[in-house]
């Protein structure tokens, strides 16, 4: 019969300390390629957020300059109403048989 070999355990630690350096290793690389996809992210939200803010702000003007020139046809078309209505008056009494 055969002797058991004898357990090689400073062979299996060292194993074990290199393999776990490597997969430290490898987990730090993944962590930073990680960090820098979310600054990434980050980065394209923010400029994301940004473009769509700045779009909306250019439609509420937009819609804020229409308003206002509406607004001021509003007014003219009452200014020249009330003249129609002034010179419609003035007709009306200008008519023969008209008391003046």
């Amino acid at each position: 019969m055969e002797a058991v070999p004898r357990f090689a355990q400073a062979e299996v630690l060292a194993a074990y300390a290199s393999a776990m350096a490597e997969c430290n290793e490898q987990e730090e690389s993944l962590l930073e390629e990680y960090d820098d996809l979310c600054a990434d992210l980050k980065s394209w939200t923010k400029a994301r957020l940004v473009g769509d803010s700045m779009a909306s702000s250019a439609r509420l003007k937009e819609g804020v300059d229409a308003i206002h020139e509406r607004e001021q046809e509003v007014v003219e078309l009452q200014a020249n109403l009330g003249q129609v209505m002034e010179r419609l008056q003035q007709a009306f009494h200008l008519l023969p048989g008209r008391d003046q």
